[in-house]
């Protein structure tokens, strides 16, 4: 789990400078603009936050395979470690979203609307508002796509994982 967590480390550090040339491209607070490039940078910083977590976890699963009495049961282990591990850490990155910041809040370590949602609700707005040019499809579809690609991404890390150990 460690090696996971190390490759976490890699990839993100690797992609740290797209996300930096991101925010120092981004318009300042009370610009115009600025919202918008806030949403943008969240929900990237999420994307690069979840294909860093989705590969380096990935990378460990020859490991759990190998260890693993039942072949079938590799897959639901590392499928439900992912999730859990996906879960946990996007709310705790919430709980913690005051060191980010949001245009038009002062930076504070404890606001007083620190539980009044979540992390779900705050990406699926985010996510909303991005993509209002495309108003005339429902958010139903936009959902379904994503969950889509993600499934379609997990089952083919899986797949392709699995043929190549099994080698």
């Amino acid at each position: 789990m460690l090696m996971s967590f190390a490759a976490f480390s890699l990839i993100t550090g690797a992609l740290s400078p797209v996300a930096l040339v991101m925010v120092l491209d981004a318009p300042g607070p009370g610009e115009p603009g600025a919202a918008r490039s806030h949403q943008i940078i969240l929900v990237v910083h999420t994307i690069i936050i979840a294909f860093a977590g989705i590969t380096a976890h990935r990378r460990f699963y020859p490991v759990l395979a190998a260890s693993s009495e039942n072949p079938a049961a590799a897959p639901r282990v590392f499928l439900a470690w992912l999730a859990g591990n996906l879960f946990v850490g996007a709310q705790l990155s919430w709980n913690l979203r005051p060191f980010f910041g949001q245009p038009g809040k002062d930076v504070q370590f404890f606001r007083p609307d620190w539980n009044q949602s979540n992390f779900y609700e705050a990406f699926y707005a985010h996510s909303q508002s991005l993509l209002a040019p495309l108003q005339h499809s429902r958010p139903a579809v936009a959902a379904m796509l994503v969950v889509c690609f993600c499934a379609a991404f997990a089952w083919l890390t899986i797949h392709c994982r699995a043929k190549r150990f099994n080698r």
